[in-house]
């Protein structure tokens, strides 16, 4: 495509062809009649109208010369045979061929548009603030991932390989030599074609609100049990966005006390319509994890917090026995809580091997041996109920904003 060239030019987009003069000249565009078209680089559909000037053995045609209040200029459906006019916005740094046409060796020259349009039903508009335009890194990350001359060698060997190797021995592994520059090929694609660093910010600036309320009623606790319980459900979402649905306070049956009804503070649903569970206990100060008197020299759980591990553990087993009438009870009853509403997830509600969390209590006060003996009951439960601390959480906040704040 050296004989060709696209850019802006005083509020106009200018695409410049140079005639060949190899073996012999040919001004085949001067031969043409004033109202019939000529398509260049199978991609532009243009006539004598179009041309703006011609300078030795270039002409220069104007693509468009039309801005709207936006800023886009708008290039014709005719030119490139689209379903709707183009826009591109006068902001992109500079216009290339590449990003309108695809050639490679022996092949025709494809039209990049013209391919994004027989996919679609709207209008591509390209840079810009328009809620449906693709910006200009999307752009060229859809350029960039096009066979290139060796993939497209590399495809043609593999498929004939995987015929020729059935009737010789010595045949190249095309397939594999396929794959691997595929592969090779994709893992240094710019990774910017999503606007990662707005998502970043706007995913920064969330777990820093999260982390900012969770440490100032740590401070203040001045939050009951319920009210804790009610924070930690509108929070954890954000924090565990396996989870797309949460509700408070679910009664579910045991069938061998005469109390049967027991009450689970959260249980949270993933879209596949798993449950887990969450038991929530106030911060309160270390005190409430380890009784204040070691047992020679190792620090052991409260009562309360013991009691707390136990409770989880037999919820889960509640719901583990509830069987395909318990289960159906259980849908109907978060149904209500939705006020209504049989949303796809729950629709899918089932239990199977449920786990459990619990959210209770300070550790950072915690010296160095109460940290280890506090590890080592999260890790003698983990397979069952993950255990943590309030601090435990705000520390895992202050890792997601760490994280996002080195991308």
């Amino acid at each position: 495509m050296k004989n060709y060239d696209i850019y802006f030019e005083d509020q106009q987009i200018i695409l410049s062809y140079t005639i060949a003069s190899y073996p012999v000249k040919n001004d085949w565009i001067s031969d043409k009649n004033d109202n019939e078209g000529f398509c260049l680089l199978k991609t532009f559909g243009l006539e004598k109208i179009n041309i703006l000037k011609k300078e030795d053995d270039t002409y220069f045609f104007v693509i468009s010369n039309k801005i709207n209040n936006d800023g886009y200029f708008i290039i014709d459906k005719k030119i490139l045979g689209l379903k709707f006019d183009l826009l591109i916005h006068e902001s992109l740094e500079c216009l290339d061929l590449k990003l309108f046409v695809s050639k490679l060796t022996h092949f025709p020259e494809v039209s990049i548009f013209n391919k994004i349009d027989d996919l679609i039903n709207e209008q591509i508009i390209i840079g810009g603030n328009h809620k449906s335009s693709i910006s200009q890194d999307t752009i060229e990350f859809i350029i960039n991932t096009l066979p290139t001359n060796t993939e497209v060698s590399h495809y043609f060997n593999s498929r004939i390989s995987n015929v020729v190797n059935e009737y010789f021995d010595t045949t190249i592994d095309y397939q594999y030599k396929l794959e691997r520059y595929v592969k090779n090929r994709l893992k240094y694609i710019p990774k910017s074609h999503i606007e990662t660093n707005e998502i970043n910010k706007l995913e920064l600036n969330k777990f820093i609100y999260i982390g900012d309320i969770l440490e100032t009623e740590l401070d203040k606790n001045e939050y009951n049990e319920n009210q804790w319980q009610n924070f930690i459900a509108k929070i954890i979402r954000y924090i565990y966005p396996k989870y797309i649905e949460v509700f408070e306070t679910i009664h579910v049956k045991s069938d061998f006390r005469m109390d049967n009804k027991k009450e689970i503070d959260i249980m949270m649903l993933d879209v596949n319509g798993n449950i887990d569970i969450i038991e929530v206990k106030q911060p309160f100060n270390n005190n409430y994890l380890f009784c204040k008197q070691t047992y020679r020299g190792n620090y052991t759980p409260t009562k309360a917090f013991s009691g707390t591990i136990m409770q989880t553990e037999k919820y889960l087993r509640y719901l583990t026995r509830l069987g395909e009438k318990g289960e159906k009870n259980l849908k109907n009853s978060l149904v209500k809580k939705n006020n209504g509403i049989k949303s796809e997830s729950l629709e899918k509600l089932k239990i199977t091997n449920p786990t459990g969390m619990i959210i209770a209590g300070r550790s950072n006060d915690f010296n160095e041996a109460q940290l280890l003996d506090f590890e080592i009951i999260k890790r003698k439960y983990k397979n069952v109920v993950d255990i943590m601390s309030y601090d435990d959480l705000l520390n895992r906040i202050n890792s997601i904003i760490d994280s996002l704040k080195d991308e």
